[in-house]
């Protein structure tokens, strides 16, 4: 390995010098101290680079050398100052909504809780009703074979899918402010609830029709339907949880690529866990 004695930009800027002051001092960059800071800095210990030019003199260091404060407060004053404007800054949303509120009527309030009064007080009967009736029949027909095949999916009776399809609907439209939210049991919960408890209950996995289990199993099978609601009720209270302090937007942190993707693997997982039941006549 050889090296020209050209000047080259490259090695002056991989040089790193500790000692600007001593190195500025040397008369020559073929000085002793040069080559030595440069033998210990360059890119190529031990190797020599004799035209390496040292640091002028009345430079002062590169802002990466400058040494930072050891704390960021100068003083306690300033530590107060900035606890009291974040304070400032999480109660500002608070005092406007005390101020809102500081005007409501008892309409106003019984909207708040009931949202469903801010749309009855507009609803047109003549003009949305017949067509409303007409949509809730036809969805009313779709939704009783989709939930019991729900049901079926998370290993409950078929009654378990009924009652998933309609009370959510039915309190919703009461407490609920989305005209645009489906609201019901879906696949991907379905399979989640299989999935899980058939390992907590045990025995769980020998029973091929919940609503016709064996003799020998019934009791399983009502040990299972009594998990899934308990499993229910835990996750309303996660979702009044949610409801209450407002954690809404953090559905802004999942991409598009993301609900994607849990979209399409939930579709393949339940295609592939539903393959069992198809049987095949051989004939």
């Amino acid at each position: 390995m050889s090296f020209t004695n050209q000047p080259s930009k490259r090695w002056s800027r991989s040089a790193t010098f500790t000692d600007y002051d001593g190195l500025a001092s040397a008369a020559t960059a073929d000085s002793p101290t040069v080559k030595a800071a440069a033998s210990r800095h360059h890119s190529f210990p031990g190797v020599h680079l004799p035209h390496i030019r040292p640091r002028k003199s009345g430079l002062g260091p590169r802002l990466s050398e400058t040494p930072g404060p050891a704390y960021p407060f100068s003083s306690n004053a300033d530590v107060g100052a900035s606890f009291a404007d974040l304070w400032r800054t999480v109660l500002k949303p608070m005092h406007r909504a005390s101020a809102r509120v500081k005007g409501f009527t008892f309409a106003d309030w019984m909207q708040l809780c009931l949202p469903c009064l801010k749309w009855l007080r507009t609803y047109n009967i003549k003009e949305y009703l017949m067509w409303d009736v007409v949509a809730g029949i036809s969805v009313g027909f779709m939704v009783v074979p989709q939930g019991m095949s729900y049901a079926s999916i998370a290993g409950l009776p078929s009654v378990y899918g009924l009652y998933g399809a309609y009370m959510p609907v039915l309190v919703y439209a009461l407490f609920g402010s989305s005209r645009e939210l489906a609201v019901g049991p879906v696949a991907v919960t379905s399979l989640l609830i299989s999935s899980s408890l058939r390992e907590i209950v045990p025995g769980a996995r020998h029973i091929t029709n919940p609503n016709h289990p064996p003799q020998q199993l019934v009791h399983i099978q009502e040990m299972y339907n009594q998990r899934a609601i308990q499993l229910s009720l835990l996750v309303a209270c996660f979702y009044t949880a949610v409801g209450v302090f407002n954690l809404g937007f953090l559905t802004n942190f999942l991409s598009h690529s993301v609900i994607g993707g849990f979209t399409s693997g939930a579709a393949v997982i339940i295609g592939l866990s539903q393959v069992w039941v198809v049987h095949v006549d051989p004939a």
